[in-house]
């Protein structure tokens, strides 16, 4: 499918259940206003994952993320 000039797709994932991003996108047009309410997720590690090594677990932890100013 050729993109359209002033159009976008945008398809987000919610990685805790399974969701179709390729067929759940949402199409997006020049000229119109579009309403997205997305729900921040929050994860809680146990002491056991927390004290893996980050390459065991293949995550970052929130304190170990550097945040970058703007």
């Amino acid at each position: 499918m050729d993109p359209i000039v002033g159009s976008a797709k945008i398809a987000v994932n919610e990685w805790t259940a399974y969701y179709n991003v390729r067929n759940n996108e949402i199409s997006l047009k020049a000229g119109t206003e579009v309403l997205i309410t997305l729900k921040p997720t929050s994860h809680i590690a146990t002491k056991d994952v927390k004290d893996l090594k980050v390459v065991d677990r293949k995550c970052k932890l929130k304190d170990e993320v550097e945040v970058r100013p703007r």
